[in-house]
């Protein structure tokens, strides 16, 4: 089974959306049966959709949703410290 932080990463990956993005994300942006992503608070104010593909698709479905949650999708506590180190090791500058 994938950890948490292997999943965020398939979703990052998989799909383009921002870590900000990301991080805002609650379960109902989350659309199963089509397939997409509702950005929680795009640029420019414009709301847009990010389609799903096999393997976004299957990582968020693996992070278990809560029937009836309002809930954000992702804990930023438990993620945000593995993926700052991993960007500073990795030597990646101005990360979005």
């Amino acid at each position: 089974m994938k950890s948490p932080v292997r999943l965020w990463l398939d979703i990052a990956l998989h799909t383009g959306l921002r870590r900000g993005s990301m991080y805002r994300l609650d379960w109902p942006d989350v659309d199963f049966e089509y397939r997409l992503v509702r950005e929680a608070k795009p640029k420019k104010r414009k709301t847009w959709h990010v389609p799903l593909n096999p393997v976004a698709g299957d990582a968020f479905l693996k992070f278990n949703p809560p029937t009836n949650s309002n809930g954000q999708v992702f804990n930023i506590k438990k993620l945000r410290p593995w993926l700052d180190k991993g960007i500073t090791k990795a030597g990646i500058t101005d990360f979005h």
